[in-house]
């Protein structure tokens, strides 16, 4: 995560892009202040590399305190955000993702727009009276006033991320 104010570049990588951006919410700020230098340090190891707080953070996916929980959002997430709230979730066999300790109720946000993306098995959403499957790749909208609810989760492994915008305690269960 990128703070606003804090230039910011991708500059090196090979092979397709492997990443998504969210920039939330979504002004139209983009401006080149400098042009990148020709010749740039080499990348270092990432456990040399260092990121400032005031930059942002980094959140390493691979940490099981990190998967399966909001990270960003109000406290008690671990990275304060009062734009969005975001999860990752990662469930390795069926058992892990029958068992993932959350209720899952039919609900509604009055006002926040939930994403969801599924970067690697199925998810099955109640959404309204219709089931929608949705495979990796994928990512399904769902915009306020409509009754949503997870119905499964049909291939493991699984993985994916879960975003609402704006980041507001709108949620109505039924």
């Amino acid at each position: 995560m990128v703070r606003p104010g804090i230039p910011h570049a991708v500059v090196d990588g090979t092979g397709p892009i492997e990443h998504f951006v969210l920039q939330i919410p979504a002004p139209q700020d983009r401006q080149t202040v400098a042009r990148m230098p020709a010749e740039l340090p080499a990348v270092a190891g990432e456990s040399e590399r260092e990121l400032k707080a005031e930059w942002g953070c980094r959140v390493p996916l691979t940490d099981v305190k990190n998967q399966n929980c909001w990270l960003f959002g109000a406290r008690p997430s671990p990275f304060y955000s009062d734009q969005m709230c975001l999860a990752y979730l990662s469930f390795p066999d069926a058992e892990a993702a029958s068992s993932d300790g959350h209720s899952h109720r039919l609900h509604l946000h009055q006002e926040s727009w939930e994403y969801y993306c599924v970067l690697r098995g199925t998810k099955v959403l109640r959404v309204e009276e219709e089931l929608v499957r949705i495979s990796a790749g994928e990512i399904l909208a769902v915009p306020p006033q409509v009754k949503h609810m997870l119905h499964a989760r049909e291939e493991t492994p699984f993985e994916g991320i879960t975003f609402r915008v704006p980041r507001l305690n709108d949620k109505i269960e039924f």
